[in-house]
């Protein structure tokens, strides 16, 4: 049950990141590409996540981002797609793994981003360095 809990609350989350970002202008994703969002998930792999729990994140974002009502969200904008990316962090003196962006407007492109996301292997372990995570994060979206 609290698992899916867990799935419900990511599904919220992208759904009113999508929203949010459909209000704002669309912003260039890549070389001539423009979305109504560019959303960047964080995956924490520091020392304190098993591998259960860090397959527990990747699916997640896998299954919530193929959901029927997050793929409609995403439609619904403005422009109709996103510009989704992925961090992996851990330790705060190692560069996070990342994903490069992928731009969602239909069930196929978010397929093609899950599988990406369910099987991004687990490179990083270490401390818990969430601020250098969310700071290359950031600077993703430059």
């Amino acid at each position: 049950m609290l698992a899916a809990a867990r799935l419900l609350v990511l599904m919220v989350l992208i759904q009113a990141a999508v929203l949010a970002g459909a209000l704002a202008t669309g912003r260039k994703a890549e070389a001539q590409t423009f979305a109504d969002l560019e959303l960047v998930l964080a995956v924490d792999a520091s020392g304190s996540v098993d591998q259960s729990e860090y397959s527990f994140q990747v699916n997640g974002i896998a299954r919530a981002i193929t959901d029927r009502q997050v793929i409609d969200a995403i439609q619904s904008g403005p422009i109709g797609r996103i510009a989704v990316a992925m961090i992996v962090w851990g330790e705060a003196g190692i560069p996070g793994d990342e994903t490069s962006w992928y731009v969602i407007e239909n069930l196929e492109d978010a397929q093609r981003f899950a599988g990406v996301a369910a099987n991004f292997p687990r490179r990083i372990t270490g401390g818990t360095g969430i601020g250098a995570g969310l700071t290359q994060g950031m600077r993703m979206f430059e």
